[in-house]
């Protein structure tokens, strides 16, 4: 069968023996004296996507999954205006029938590499092995995965296109959450990826896991336990009432694929796609108390029951690749990658921050965010006497011309170090406004110095007490979106 839990050679660390399905003709009798239990799909009592146009879910916001990566795909939380990037850069899109079908497999020794390499998401991986049983010494984890492609689709999703997409096609109903809202906020809504690259079809997970007793290197021990995987999957040929030869595949353990040096062998089994699921296997069950029947599911496949699938590399890519602002850019990846909680938010102002450094004496004059970050607008070294209050009344007074917020003077705390975005050298008096796609950027440039703040709307701009200052820019047309610095206001 097509979709058949069966075995192929990957580039690290393949499970052996079946290189191609096709090739495997097996009659083996079960000589273990207990009683197996027969397991079967479960079919759905609900069918499959059937609306065709599968092009919507291009672009938007997803969760990392329930079980599998990617498992429940959704094109409720829409990031992309995938509609005006068909009809103005069709060529970062592209869809394909493949016809084809991918089969990968790997076994690993180490749990930590496991943990990078699985197929499951954080959720689903804690739910099948707790900490305790994933760290526990001798565990080997292994994985079979089957897919049936019938269309890809692709975005051509370069750094260079997703600051296209950030800068002209994200959509107004995300914008207004993105410059509204702190970044947890914004990734408990919409979900920390985009979905970019993904498949109609249908996939299996054949997840292993078993623990090998005594001492033997980690190759020695992966190479058995994939022999003895490769051992429990049975091709069966039988013939059918109307005299037909078929094929039947199965999972079981029988006396020769045992192994002494492998024990506590468990499995569970995922699908995407098809009539139904195995659900008996959604938890780790005992490969030797069981016979698993994968010839009826794969058998169910049909137009109704197609599934999407995300790409296992590049299907689900972060959110913050396709901000354009630096600050959320950074506070997203915190939040996604460190699960570092942003502050909330806040009033925005300016402090003049008097810092000394080797000896000598500095004014960091910071515009604070309503995100809590700092961006170094100006820089003063104070010379040998100077009165450094005088000058920050100095600096306040040249800064209130422009901003209309608290501004604030402090000395900096002992070994305090200043995180910030640096527009230092920036010169309000000659920056230049563009509006773009409902967006107003105000930019600095000199040379190779390219700065740029965004501003969503007049809301924010009152925040600031910028208007005034804006309302008197002089205008541009060009925005240099490239090799440019932008802070989200």
């Amino acid at each position: 069968m097509l979709l058949a839990i069966t075995f192929a050679c990957s580039s690290d660390d393949p499970i052996n023996g079946i290189d191609n399905p096709e090739e495997i003709v097996d009659n083996p009798e079960d000589n273990t004296p207990e009683a197996k239990t027969d397991i079967f799909f479960t079919p759905y009592t609900h069918s499959g996507i059937k609306d065709g146009d599968y092009s919507q879910y291009w672009g938007t916001g997803q969760k990392e999954g329930t079980r599998l990566r990617g498992d429940s795909l959704s094109a409720d939380r829409p990031v992309i205006d995938i509609e005006r990037v068909f009809t103005e850069e069709p060529h970062f899109f592209e869809a394909r029938k493949l016809l084809t079908s991918e089969y990968q497999s790997f076994v690993v020794a180490d749990p930590k590499q496991y943990v990078q390499v699985t197929s499951f998401s954080d959720k689903g991986l804690d739910e099948l092995l707790p900490s305790g049983k994933l760290n526990r010494p001798g565990r080997l984890f292994a994985e079979v995965v089957n897919e049936r492609i019938e269309i890809l689709y692709r975005s051509m999703a370069s750094t260079y296109i997703k600051g296209i997409i950030a800068e002209k096609y994200l959509l107004p109903e995300f914008l207004d959450k993105l410059h509204h809202n702190s970044i947890d906020k914004v990734i408990d809504d919409y979900g920390s990826y985009l979905l970019m690259n993904f498949v109609t079809g249908y996939k299996t997970v054949a997840f292993y896991t078993g623990l090998y007793r005594g001492e033997a290197s980690d190759s020695e021990k992966k190479a058995a336990f994939s022999s003895y995987i490769s051992g429990i999957n049975h091709t069966e040929e039988a013939v059918d009432k109307e005299g037909n030869s078929v094929r039947n595949e199965y999972i079981y353990t029988d006396q020769k694929s045992k192994d002494p040096n492998i024990t506590d062998v468990e499995i569970s089994i995922q699908n995407i796609g098809g009539g139904g699921e195995f659900r008996e296997l959604s938890h780790l069950a005992k490969v030797d108390k069981i016979k698993v029947h994968l010839t009826p599911w794969a058998k169910t496949f049909n137009n109704d029951n197609l599934a999407l699938i995300a790409d296992e590399d590049q299907g689900l890519q972060p959110l913050y690749d396709f901000l354009l602002e630096e600050n959320f850019k950074e506070r997203a990846k915190e939040y996604i990658d460190e699960n570092k909680t942003p502050p909330a938010m806040q009033e925005p102002r300016i402090e003049i921050v008097n810092q000394s450094d080797n000896g000598k004496s500095y004014l960091h004059v910071c515009l604070v965010t309503r995100f809590g970050d700092n961006v170094l607008i100006d820089s003063r070294e104070l010379s040998p006497g100077e009165d450094a209050t005088q000058l920050a009344a100095e600096i306040k007074e040249e800064k209130q011309k422009f901003y209309r917020l608290n501004i604030l003077y402090r000395e900096a705390k002992p070994s305090e170090t200043i995180k910030a975005f640096s527009f230092n050298g920036m010169d309000e008096t000659k920056m230049k406004k563009i509006v773009r796609n409902g967006m107003t950027y105000l930019q600095y440039s000199k040379g190779t110095d390219r700065y740029a703040f965004s501003v969503y709307d007049k809301q924010i701009m009152d925040a600031y007490g910028i208007k005034e200052w804006v309302d008197g820019m002089e205008e541009s047309d060009k925005l240099y979106s490239q090799r440019c610095i932008f802070i989200g206001l």
